[in-house]
Formats: structure tokens, C-alpha cells, sequence
């Protein structure tokens, strides 16, 4: 908190009512000073209430995280918020577990729906929420403490006024053992190029962001998933909220991102297929992009294949290469040189064992 207040100073900026306009213009306090937004029974000065934050957590057959992860959210120093946890058609205890914690936390509330996907999930958790942000948290990451009250503070602090605030994630195993730190810089401004090029916010329970923004886009892209595309729904609705709004990050670390090893992300073929349509499609859409785009997926056909190397799956690695050849984007002529002589060298272990 110290070090976003002093990275934030004295700068004026626009003071807001209770309902989210601008009133008059209210001085910054001063470095060091008692945050004013944040903590239990706080209040901003010349409002009546923090703006409320709804945490929306999707859980498919999540018996054995989502106890850790929503007690992560009940932690927040930030606790004007609302629990809503969708039921995306789990088959194991997801939901008795729910039940029953829900007889002791009035914030949580549960949404059982037949199993449509994480995008339809979220969408489900956004409709029904009440908050002015929503906070996303997939059921087998955790949140640090501070995480909400630092996205809120630039939410509303910030004079550029961000629609979407972002924390770093570390990246921890099955135990929840750190195996990756956070890297990443504290910044205020446009985003899309940065999206274009890559995915600077990484997982999809690193942000916070407007409810009336999302509902703008028209939330996360439910047919993805028909369309063989699941898994790159957080990127492709950040790249479509980045052009209606700018984005803020604090530059800390926030979030545990679980990298687990039955995880979607893990099917790298699945994924560079999925990488492929969504990126297209944005290509379609923002064609002063598309340079961008068009490298950023030559260089994800490039990381993906290297891994299905390393895993030695030889198929799927050859599949990639081959998939993106189809594409004919002008920079994978440069990399597949490379892609060439991992294969090769794989395959020659693999006769050689």
C-alpha cells in the first residue's frame, strides 16, 4: 500500500459520489498517510460507502481447492464484497462443500448451472453481481490479502481512471509451493499493444475490473468453447476491453497462479489451436493490429511445439509446426528454422533411449 501511494503522490484527481460520478476535485493524501478507501468500517472521504467489489469464482469439480480459494477472498483487507460462486455442472462434492459454507458467510452466494464452460460461467457470476467492479478468481488460485484493495485504490484513485487494474501472479505447484516469480512493472495507460504482442496480466484471476465495461464487450466469448477455442477467453476479453478503456497494474505480486499438471493449459496443442482462432478473430477486428498479432502467434507456435519437445510428444509438437506453416504469417519463416532442429534433435534422443 506504501508503495502505491507513493508512486500515486499528491496529483489531484477527480473526486466520486456514491454512485460513481465525478463531484469535485479532491486532493490526493499525502504519502504515507492513512488510506482512506480501504479496511474495515472505512469510508472515502465524501462518500457514504466503498464501491462494492463482486468476486466471481467458477468451480468445476473444485472439491479440493475451492474451500483455500474462497477463503483467500474472505481475507481481502478490502471486504465490501459479495462471494459468487457458479456451479458449472461439478459431479463431485463442489456443491455440498458450497452449502455448507454458505450457512456461515452471508456474502457467499451459489449459482448451479448445467456445465456450459468457465466464459458462460463468469458471464453468469457478472449478471448477477451487484458490485461496481468485478474480481475474477479461478477455484484453484489464491489471492494475497492486499490483492482488491490495491486494484480498488487505482480503480478510483487514479486520475487516468482505469476500467481494468491487474496485480502480478507467482506461479505455484500442486502444494502451492512458489516455482515461478512474478515478473512484470507498475504502469497506468494503454494496453492493447501490449496485448497484441502478449499477455502481460497472465491468468485470469489477476485483474479487477468495471462491471458496466464488461457488460459493454459483452463479457467473456461463450462460443469459444464450440469452437475448439477454450482456454483463451481471459486474453481475448482484456484485448477487447483494452480498447474502450485503459489499464492500470500495480507492479506487486497479488495472486498464486496454480500451475497444475492436468490443467488446460498443459495440452499445448489445444491451446495453440485455441490461441490461433481467438487471435484471428482479433486480427478481423483490429487490423491495425494485426502485425502484432500475426508475431504473436508465430512465436506461440514456436513456445508450444518446444514444450511438447520437452514432454516428448513429438505428435503434437509437429502438429503445431504444422498449423501454423497453414498460416502463413510472415515471421514464422523465421522460426521455424529453429522448430526444425528441436524436432530433429528430440527425435534422435528418442531413438537413441
Amino acid at each position: 500500500m506504501r508503495l502505491l501511494r507513493e508512486r500515486m503522490g499528491s496529483r489531484a484527481a477527480p473526486h466520486l459520489d456514491a454512485t460513481g460520478r465525478r463531484t469535485a476535485e479532491k486532493r490526493m493524501p499525502p504519502a504515507g498517510a492513512e488510506p482512506k478507501l480501504t479496511g474495515k468500517g472505512a469510508e472515502t472521504e465524501g462518500q457514504e460507502a466503498r464501491p462494492l467489489v463482486s468476486v466471481v469464482i467458477p468451480a468445476y469439480n473444485a472439491s479440493r481447492t475451492i474451500i483455500k480459494t474462497i477463503a483467500s477472498a474472505q481475507n481481502q483487507i478490502f471486504d465490501n464484497i459479495e462471494i459468487i460462486v457458479i456451479n458449472d455442472g461439478s459431479t463431485d462434492n463442489t456443491l455440498d462443500l458450497l452449502k455448507d459454507l454458505a450457512r456461515s458467510e452471508p456474502r457467499l452466494h451459489i449459482i448451479s448451472q448445467d456445465n456450459s464452460g468457465v466464459a458462460a460461467a463468469r458471464n453468469a457470476g457478472i449478471h448477477k453481481a451487484r458490485g461496481k467492479y468485478i474480481a475474477p478468481l479461478d477455484a484453484d488460485d489464491i489471492w494475497l490479502p492486499e490483492h482488491i484493495e490495491q486494484q480498488v485504490q487505482l480503480l478510483e484513485l487514479h486520475p487516468r481512471k482505469p476500467g481494468l487494474s491487474f496485480g502480478l501472479s507467482d506461479r505455484t505447484d500442486e502444494n502451492g509451493r512458489v516455482i515461478q516469480r512474478a515478473r512484470g512493472v507498475a504502469f497506468v495507460g494503454p494496453a492493447t499493444r501490449q496485448l497484441a504482442s502478449g499477455n502481460p496480466i497472465g491468468n485470469g484471476s489477476a485483474a479487477v475490473f468495471r462491471r458496466d465495461l464488461a457488460m459493454e464487450i459483452g463479457g467473456y466469448d461463450t462460443t469459444l468453447r464450440a469452437r475448439g477455442g477454450e482456454g483463451v477467453e481471459d486474453w481475448k476479453f482484456c484485448f477487447e476491453m483494452s480498447i474502450i478503456c485503459e489499464f492500470s497494474c500495480t507492479g506487486s505480486t497479488s495472486v498464486h497462479y496454480a500451475d497444475l499438471p492436468k490443467s488446460m493449459s498443459k495440452n499445448y496443442l489445444i491451446m495453440f489451436k485455441s490461441s490461433s482462432l481467438a487471435i484471428k478473430e482479433s486480427m478481423n477486428k483490429r487490423e491495425c493490429y494485426k502485425r502484432r498479432l500475426e508475431i504473436r502467434l508465430d512465436k506461440l507456435a514456436i513456445i508450444y511445439s518446444i514444450k511438447c519437445i520437452k514432454n516428448r510428444n513429438l505428435t503434437d509438437a509437429i502438429q503445431i509446426v504444422r498449423n501454423a506453416s497453414e498460416n502463413r504469417a510472415a515471421t514464422f519463416f523465421l522460426f521455424v528454422p529453429i522448430s526444425i532442429f528441436e524436432l530433429s534433435a528430440a527425435k534422435l534422443i528418442s531413438f537413441a533411449r
